[in-house]
């Protein structure tokens, strides 16, 4: 991938998420980081090297040296502002309220300016004091002059031009036009005379000091293709520097308005771009966590993509990863669908299915035993069930909007509307048929003799042996179940309306005996999960609270374990859903994937560990991407899911200490895991991918990304028709081999 991404001058590696913020101290010799991993850096521009490292406990949204560079402050996503003195190492911390937008000195070192949520306010460094406040709410970002003595705020879709010594209010720019999407929509010019004023496809130049627009650069939709959206930008005399969202990086001249020189081509994208005092050299803050410094003389020759003769859609591996499916959208005349087989080990097509013209492939699954590949073409079309090869179809089956094979193979479920079948495999005969049709994926046992699902008003058992056994119960909102793995006990969760709030009752029911059991429970009716333990054991239940139970199913008199799950920590959090819950064999470790809406950071998804017989939080696992069917595995030293294998925090079980060499093999490097930006490999970031080498996720969220990780194979779909597929070494050192097939 590196050979789209031209030279830069240097790439600072030490961050280890997003960075948010960079400036450049005036000398030019030194720069400073904040990122989402909770530190802000500061760097050598000469070496390289990491001079100061400081530990925040919030996300770093804005970072400010002092004029004579012996000050930098960390304004954070909590609202809190850290000023360090670099000489002495002490650190003064300002706390306030709501997230911290800009920061700047204000004409020196002693006076410091803060934009939060709701206010601009000067401080006295020294004493801490509040010199003055302006009542006034930003609807987006805002921006220091490079000598803090001006303030653009975005307010309401308009740039608002601020005196920050007065307090005077002095025009608005641009009324109407900033939308507060971006993350740095507007920039000073280092003299504070110039503001560029950015949006998805142009960026504006207004002179300062009259208020009248002196340029405009405009992209066309045609170009934005091939380069996604304008990011951020940056001015330096007549020059900008523009970031955009697959990465390129270039400058245009404002007086003829069009792209001069092309600093890079590809490349992780830069939120924040900044120029060197001279001009020599921008600083890039990158979501790959790196720092990148590209000299501005650097040219690299500008390659017009060709139109696609094809995209990747979906992937999915074969069992054993030898074989990979990939379907296709071809973008001929009259755009059409197909289904290749392909060889991992030689790289070549064995066997291409040509589809459904002018229909997209909704679905592409394989049973858990290799031997069918289920194709739907639209949400509610015909399912067509192929040979794993692709060689004979078998079966057309009608009438469903989504299936699920049973975990042996041996069984497909169709399930409504307007009715539940299923289908034995071996003979493709109906084996049984319902009139109620589901209103969520099926369960089956893992011998494949039971089914259970859910109506609207009804939860349905069947004993494919024996015959049907049906529970019934009152409330149709909000109902979850849940089948142990050998099919002898099943729970499920009444709940009330959603608008109510009402507290879930779970009942567990014996289905040899048809004892059930209902226990009531203080969780909110909203966002509930239940589960069982791989055994068929333990029963977790959690609902929005959050709480966690958990239940001994076997004992008729077991009391269940109530764990109270707290709150985020990320301070600025206003929702959290649950998502996914675990629970490892034996009920001892329980994992609860949460989801945060955080204002200005979009969705945080974390997943909680609970050590389930003392009740304490025990570890999270941050992640960048949401994930489906987590699991633990059968020995609980990892987690599972459709994105791959997640390690658990040493703590949980007494990993050794891992080595900060990078040549040493880290202790859980077998676990392979899929994000939305980088290919993790145990405890490390190993490969990052550009926005042209992640695949769309299919109607239901999930990444279409496909992982075989026994054999330590990755597989990713490129814009172009490409598939990347990545060989990990598991045993020894990280070891990647890149191979393309085309």
């Amino acid at each position: 991938m590196e050979d789209e991404w031209g030279h830069d001058l240097l790439v600072l590696e030490g961050h280890r998420e997003t960075v948010r913020d960079v400036v450049i101290f005036q000398s030019g010799s030194m720069v400073a980081s904040g990122s989402s991993d909770c530190t802000t850096r500061l760097w050598d521009t000469i070496t390289g090297s990491q001079q100061f490292t400081f530990h925040e406990d919030s996300f770093v949204t804005r970072v400010a040296f002092s004029l004579d560079g012996k000050k930098v402050a960390s304004g954070l996503s909590n609202g809190h502002i850290n000023i360090r003195e670099l000489v002495t190492g002490s650190n003064t911390e300002l706390v306030m309220a709501g997230q911290v937008r800009a920061v700047a000195f204000v004409g020196g070192n002693s006076v410091l300016a803060s934009v939060h949520d709701k206010r601009v306010q000067l401080w006295d460094v020294t004493s801490k004091e509040e010199l003055r406040r302006f009542r006034i709410k930003p609807s987006g970002t805002g921006v220091f002059s490079a000598d803090g003595k001006l303030l653009a705020l975005v307010v309401r879709g308009s740039v608002d031009l601020w005196d920050v010594e007065t307090g005077t209010y002095k025009g608005a720019l641009c009324p109407n036009y900033v939308t507060g999407n971006f993350f740095d929509p507007i920039a000073f010019s280092a003299d504070g005379k110039a503001l560029i004023v950015v949006s998805r496809e142009q960026v504006k130049v207004f002179d300062v000091s009259t208020g009248e627009q002196t340029g405009e650069i405009n992209f066309h939709l045609h170009e934005l293709d091939g380069w996604g959206a304008v990011e951020a930008a940056a001015i330096f005399g007549q020059t900008v520097a523009i970031s955009f969202s697959y990465g390129m990086i270039a400058l245009c001249q404002i007086s003829s308005a069009t792209v001069t020189r092309v600093l890079r081509q590809r490349g992780p994208c830069a939120l924040k771009v900044e120029f060197s005092p001279d001009g020599s050299f921008v600083a890039l803050a990158s979501v790959d966590g790196t720092v990148r410094l590209v000299n501005t003389a650097t040219q690299t020759n500008l390659t017009r993509e060709q139109p696609k003769p094809s995209t990747a859609v979906k992937l999915r591996f074969l069992p054993g990863g030898k074989k990979l499916l990939v379907s296709k959208q071809k973008w001929d005349a009259s755009p059409s669908f197909l289904c290749e087989t392909w060889d991992v080990e030689t790289g070549t097509v064995t066997q291409e299915l040509e589809t459904f013209a002018r229909q997209s492939i909704e679905t592409l699954r394989v049973s858990p035993d290799g031997k069918f590949v289920a194709v739907q073409p639209s949400h509610g079309a015909d399912i067509q069930i192929w040979d794993s090869p692709l060689a004979n179809q078998v079966a057309n089956l009608k009438g469903a909007s989504r299936f699920t094979f049973s975990d042996d193979g041996k069984l497909i479920a169709l399930h409504g509307p307007p009715s539940l079948q299923v289908y034995c495999t071996l003979t493709w005969e109906l084996k049984f048929t319902s009139k109620e049709s589901s209103r969520e994926p099926v369960k089956f046992s893992q011998d494949s003799r039971a089914v259970l699902w859910h109506s609207w008003k009804q939860v349905h058992w069947v004993n494919l042996e024996k015959g049907e056994r049906q529970l019934s119960f009152p409330g149709p909102y909000g109902t979850q179940t849940g089948l142990s793995p050998n099919g002898d006990f099943l729970a499920y969760t009444v709940s009330a309306e959603e608008s109510t709030h009402e507290a879930l009752m779970v009942t567990v029911v014996n289905t040899t005996t048809g004892q059930t059991r209902e226990i009531p429970t203080t969780g909110q009716s909203m966002d509930h999960w239940i589960t069982f333990d791989s055994e068929g054991v333990y029963c977790a239940v959690s609902a929005r609270g959050p709480n966690i139970w958990t239940l001994d199913v076997r004992k008729s008199n077991s009391m269940p374990c109530n764990i109270r799950a707290h709150g985020s920590t990320h301070q600025d959090s206003s929702k959290m859903y649950v998502e996914e819950l675990a629970i490892s064999t034996g009920g001892k470790l329980a994992a609860l994937l949460r989801e945060t809406m955080a204002p200005d950071f979009g969705n945080i998804w974390q997943i909680h560990l609970w050590d389930v017989q003392t009740r304490q939080e025990v570890g999270r696992i941050g992640l960048d991407y949401r994930i489906f069917n987590l699991a633990f595995s059968a020995n609980a030293d990892h987690l599972v899911s459709t994105n791959g294998r997640l390690p658990l925090p040493r703590a949980i079980i007494s990993r050794p200490a891992r080595s900060c060499s990078a040549n040493t093999p880290d202790d859980a490097q077998d676990c392979l895991y899929v994000g939305k930006q980088w290919v993790v490999q145990g405890f490390r970031n190993i490969v990052f991918l550009p926005p042209s080498y992640l695949a769309s996720s299919d109607s239901s969220g999930r990444h279409t990304s496909s992982m075989a990780v026994p054999e330590g194979i990755v597989a990713i779909g490129h814009e172009s028709g490409m598939v990347s597929l990545f060989e990990f070494d598991l045993k020894n050192t990280y070891k990647v081999r890149n191979r393309k097939l085309t």
